[in-house]
């Protein structure tokens, strides 16, 4: 592990940091699950419609998204499982960013729905938000531990550890 991030995680502000990456990643995905759960099916053929994934997973991944979303970022802001939901936030970030990489190749210059019908972003914008979301997800992964702050994870572990 590098220096830097060692020092981060043995820190006294390192619960703080976990705490404040969490809720910025749990309100990111909470408000995209939330406005994408209205629009499911316009949103599984957006999904469709990048020609990444085979029809049938195209559908599949467009459909369920939206719940991940939110169950992620719940998970989050209530500190419930948070190295999975790390590597969960990850895992998607990951997608979005092949996926407006794609975009980007093919000549799109928007990024339909990312946000549900709540905003729309250029493709410059969406990707420098997945390099965002990428880099707090691992450093999530790397400063969360066992004394987290408002978490349900430390409360359960303190109460139940005896």
């Amino acid at each position: 592990m590098p220096i830097s991030l060692t020092f981060i995680r043995y820190t006294k502000y390192s619960r703080y940091l976990s705490f404040l990456i969490r809720l910025v990643l749990a309100a990111i995905f909470i408000v995209s699950g939330i406005t994408k759960l209205p629009m499911q099916m316009e949103f599984a053929e957006i999904v469709k419609d990048f020609h990444i994934l085979p029809e049938f997973l195209a559908v599949a991944y467009g459909t369920v998204l939206p719940w991940v979303e939110l169950l992620a970022g719940c998970y989050l802001l209530f500190g419930i499982l948070i190295k999975p939901s790390a590597v969960v936030v990850f895992l998607m970030a990951v997608s979005f960013f092949i996926a407006n990489i794609s975009a980007t190749v093919t000549g799109n210059y928007y990024c339909p729905n990312c946000f549900g019908e709540l905003f729309r972003m250029t493709l410059p914008q969406a990707i420098a938000i997945d390099v965002l979301v990428i880099i707090a997800s691992l450093m999530l992964l790397f400063v969360s531990g066992k004394n987290e702050i408002l978490g349900f994870d430390s409360w359960f572990r303190h109460k139940y550890s005896k």
